[in-house]
């Protein structure tokens, strides 16, 4: 049996070695990181915000680099969930737009049927300068209760 979380990772780094970014739009555009920014660890680097719905219907959310090192790797996952609050989506995004400290982007992901919340947070981190990424899977598990 395949495992989809290895396959998932495998298509990630591919994703990682080709540089491509889908479903991302650089919106900061600063010439370098601002230096007064705090350095930060891998897991608050990165503020997830959800901004809105995109004309497709799908949630998009704003990507902040809160540190002062230059992010090259993000894997997001989104989570959507019902009216009731019953999860009814777990998409998953490799973002690979360097985001200088300081700077933001936006990340979307396809609409889901019944999907009426989303929420937004990332498994895998790589800073301008790493060697490989950083990665935590129990920050995004296949099931994730809202709010948690």
């Amino acid at each position: 049996m395949i495992n989809p979380r290895t396959t998932t990772l495998a298509l990630l780094v591919c994703s990682l070695l080709s540089a491509v970014a889908v479903g991302c739009s650089k919106t900061s555009d600063s010439g370098a990181a601002a230096s007064n920014l705090p350095e930060k660890g891998p897991w608050d680097a990165i503020k997830l915000t959800y901004s809105k719905k995109t004309s497709s219907g799908g949630p998009e959310f704003i990507v902040e680099n809160t540190g002062k090192k230059t992010v090259k790797t993000i894997f997001i996952d989104f989570y959507g969930y019902d009216a009731k609050g019953a999860q009814v989506a777990h998409k998953e995004l490799s973002f690979n737009i360097p985001l200088k400290g300081g700077d933001k982007s936006d990340a979307s992901t396809s609409d889901v049927k019944d999907a009426v919340t989303w929420e937004a947070t990332y498994h895998g981190i790589a800073f301008d300068g790493d060697a490989k990424v950083t990665l935590d899977p129990k920050r995004a598990p296949d099931k994730k209760p809202k709010g948690k």
